[in-house]
């Protein structure tokens, strides 16, 4: 973020992915209900804005595996949310496949990770943002089954505009992108980041969470090391038992937290 700040990155990620979209739906707006719109907040603004906002605000302060290491705790807090809030049944294949899942994606963390330079407190921002996150996917299960996964993601990406808008108009956001030394280039990274990252993995995510069910959607947040790995071997870097390790042990927590 060495041109725009935290809050301008969550803005142009979250205000970008609601343009991007909004051409693809107008024609399905009928299709929502007056229910439809508290759940459509709730995931708009608890499951999208605030953690974008929070987490781009943290990462100033925190380290890629502290950070890697927080954002593993989405699956644990969307079950026992699901259990107290949302009416998921306690079953004990799925609390264990979450605590296995988590080992793994911790033992592919932990190894090599560097903490330093970690500000704790700006930690509990990604913790919070987990519980958002957590909120946001046992949300669209019990409340948004039936609304396509392409609206349910614009309108709520949409709803945050009202805040993200005013923020960039009022801040130095225009002056940045047109006359400061790499800010179009930044731009256009923010906009793949907001188009593939949050726009388009939102619908798929939406999408794998009404036909399954909230904790197993939310374990794709094991794969997000898993895939790091296997960039990083494309990069060149060896593969150890420890990867394999890890591997296995969130393919059998996925395996269990699912049946």
């Amino acid at each position: 973020m060495v041109i725009y700040s935290p809050m301008q990155v969550a803005a142009i990620r979250i205000t970008l992915a609601a343009l991007v979209l909004a051409p693809f739906v107008l024609h399905q707006l009928k299709k929502l209900q007056r229910k439809d719109f508290l759940p459509i907040l709730v995931i708009g603004w608890i499951g999208s804005m605030i953690p974008a906002f929070l987490f781009a605000l943290a990462q100033t302060q925190v380290s890629s595996a502290l950070s890697g290491i927080l954002n593993t705790l989405v699956p644990l807090n969307t079950f026992i949310l699901g259990v107290l809030f949302f009416g998921l049944a306690f079953k004990w294949n799925k609390l264990i496949g979450v605590l296995v899942g988590l080992a793994g994606a911790l033992f592919l963390i932990l190894y090599g990770a560097n903490f330093e330079a970690s500000n704790l407190y700006y930690a509990l921002l990604i913790l919070l943002a987990g519980l958002c996150y957590a909120t946001s996917v046992n949300t669209v299960k019990r409340y948004c089954q039936n609304i396509p996964s392409l609206l349910l993601t614009t309108i709520a990406f949409s709803s945050a505009l009202p805040a993200t808008i005013p923020l960039l108009l009022t801040s130095d956001f225009s002056e940045k992108l047109l006359y400061v030394d790499g800010g179009v280039q930044a731009f256009i990274y923010l906009a793949i980041l907001a188009i593939l990252g949050t726009a388009f993995a939102n619908v798929i995510f939406f999408k794998l969470t009404q036909r399954t069910n909230a904790l197993f959607a939310s374990n794709v947040t094991y794969l997000i090391p898993l895939v790091a790995v296997f960039w990083g071997w494309l990069d060149g870097e060896v593969i150890g038992v420890y990867h394999i390790v890890g591997l296995l042990l969130i393919l059998f927590g996925v395996y269990l937290a699912s049946k």
